[in-house]
């Protein structure tokens, strides 16, 4: 399949995505999405709106420096205001939840057109996990997603968790779901059942693990393979079918549930359960319990289930790359629909980036998690440079995807960052009162 992308200059240089993800980022479906969006300046409507905020979202540069690369790169017309409030008033009215379509439909395309001869078992694999970011310190963020609860009044940020599906094979988000209260990941998980289809693989960690969602999801026909604390299987009836491999009896709990009826659930489940060790980032050695409802030990064997699940670390590595590479880690707008939108845009554009990814490592026959995604994001900038551009886009990208494949990543099976930072921080005292309180009259 043929594609090339440039980022940040799809107007100038007719650029596309994936012949399949592309009809989702087209002016003709982004106008469609936004009908219902009036725009009475015409400078900025919604197809120019959109490029800029990619390109803005892509980049990381300021209102300002986007208004600034649309009239130098033809995008708005010269005489446009240099200024940059008409710019971020019109991306303030647009609507957050066509961004969140086209988001998630980019993602599903990209992840449909990825091999499909490395897919583990030759089924869809699908990774679920949480994370969270921060938002600006205002009231409306503050009332919608309010900081942890054991930081003081005006001396923290307000946090926006979220629950998200990545595709195993492109890295892509194909969904999210958004909350404000720590510890109701599970609560997020399942507002994305919809997105999972009959036959997926959901690979998580036990923060997901319940005998509800076990249940539940196997009614959607979706099997699971999902850790467990190491106890997991005292007091249960245990068929040993193979070393550290088991066939168990998981009866359904007494507790009351919130969110299901209980006697909707199963008495009880037929699940299988393996015994493993892993190192953690301390070098210490965990005993771990994977749940899983894939019960053919001579299709799914178990040394081969584990090896799925440790891959769950790709979705890490990739949200670490959505907060640092992308700038998501703290946003930047100060109402919670705009930081969505934020979100949504930033999303898009990391999905377009996996995209680029996909095509250089299909091109040079590599697994697209050896092609660095910082090492792309750079090229991407630096190539597609109106200063450097050659004239023919098609050749610039294929040449792109030919460096690319050269900057891999090494082949680290197993590897796990430690969360903890090298370089030293300012020897500043932490701000446990409101700013206003240190400011005195002169």
């Amino acid at each position: 399949m043929k594609s090339y992308i440039v980022l940040g200059e799809i107007r100038k240089y007719k650029s596309k995505v994936f012949e399949s993800a592309g009809k989702f980022i087209s002016k003709e479906h982004v106008k469609e999405v936004f009908r219902e969006h009036t725009q009475r300046n015409r400078t900025y409507n919604e197809w120019t709106l959109f490029q800029l905020y990619l390109n803005q979202s892509t980049t990381g540069i300021s209102c300002t420096d986007a208004v600034a690369w649309g009239i130098g790169s033809g995008l708005l017309a010269p005489y446009t205001s240099p200024e940059s409030q008409a710019y971020s008033n019109s991306r303030n009215r647009l609507s957050e939840e066509p961004l969140k379509g086209i988001m998630t439909s980019v993602g599903r395309e990209i992840e449909k057109v990825a091999d499909q001869r490395r897919r583990p078992f030759g089924r869809n694999v699908v990774v679920a996990d949480g994370t969270s970011v921060q938002l600006p310190d205002t009231k409306a963020n503050q009332r919608e997603y309010p900081q942890p609860p054991g930081q003081k009044p005006g001396c923290g940020q307000p946090v926006m968790y979220l629950a998200a599906l990545m595709g195993l094979q492109s890295g892509t988000i194909l969904d999210v779901a958004c909350g404000g209260e720590m510890g109701h990941e599970r609560a997020l998980f399942r507002e994305l059942w919809p997105t999972l289809n009959e036959g997926d693989i959901v690979i998580a960690d036990n923060g997901l693990c319940s005998y509800a969602d076990f249940a539940k999801l196997l009614d959607l026909r979706v099997d699971l393979v999902m850790a467990q604390r190491y106890n997991a299987l005292e007091n249960k009836e245990l068929i040993e079918i193979g070393k550290d491999d088991y066939i168990v009896i998981w009866e359904r709990g007494k507790q009351e549930l919130k969110w299901t009826e209980r006697d909707d659930l199963p008495e009880h489940m037929v699940v299988r359960a393996i015994r493993f060790s892993r190192m953690t980032n301390d070098g210490i050695e965990l005993d771990m319990i994977l749940f899983s409802t894939l019960l053919d030990r001579r299709r799914y064997t178990r040394e081969k289930l584990i090896d799925l699940y440790r891959r769950r670390w790709e979705i890490e590595v990739s949200f670490d790359d959505i907060k640092t590479e992308m700038g998501l880690d703290l946003l930047k707008r100060k109402r919670p629909e705009r930081c969505r939108s934020e979100v949504w845009m930033g999303l898009l554009a990391y999905n377009i980036i996996r995209g680029v990814i996909l095509d250089a490592a299909r091109k040079a026959g590599l697994p697209p998690r050896r092609i660095s995604f910082k090492g792309t994001v750079q090229r991407l900038n630096r190539y597609f440079n109106p200063g450097l551009f050659n004239g023919d886009p098609e050749r610039t990208y294929e040449l792109l995807l030919d460096h690319l494949a050269v900057d891999t990543v090494p082949y680290r099976p197993g590897r796990r960052e430690p969360r903890k930072r090298k370089r030293r921080g300012k020897n500043y005292g932490l701000l446990n009162e409101p700013r206003d309180s240190f400011i005195h009259a002169a």
